[in-house]
């Protein structure tokens, strides 16, 4: 879940390599909550640097109507303050957008093994 299309499709590419993941959708923010109701993913990437927070705020939304959803937080802003607001409105992972291309599959796998 990404406002930008553009990252959509750079995430999408990658997690493809991975034979074990599937990608059920992708969207924008703020269509987010119904894909996620028809889908039922095991996983939600989300940007949660997304305008007026509204990345934060689906986040909060998700862990209330999909508590088994895990979600893994991708931001442009990888300080302390926007990873601990993160965690605290309910994100397993978070990952910066800078280092997305490296990282997401290994955080992916992460945050499904509950390792986080």
């Amino acid at each position: 879940m990404d406002n930008h299309p553009v990252v959509r499709t750079h995430l999408a590419a990658l997690i493809q390599r991975d034979a074990n993941l599937q990608i059920c959708g992708e969207t924008d923010v703020r269509a987010a909550l119904p894909l996620i109701g028809q889908c039922e993913p095991d996983l939600v990437i989300l940007d949660v640097s997304s305008e007026r927070s509204q990345g934060f705020d689906l986040l909060r939304q998700l862990q209330l109507l999909h508590p088994t959803v895990r979600v893994l937080a991708l931001s442009l802003h990888g300080d302390r303050f926007h990873m601990e607001r993160a965690w605290h409105a309910g994100a397993a992972g978070f990952l910066t957008k800078q280092e997305a291309s490296l990282r997401v599959l290994s955080a992916i796998q992460t945050v499904l093994a509950e390792k986080i």
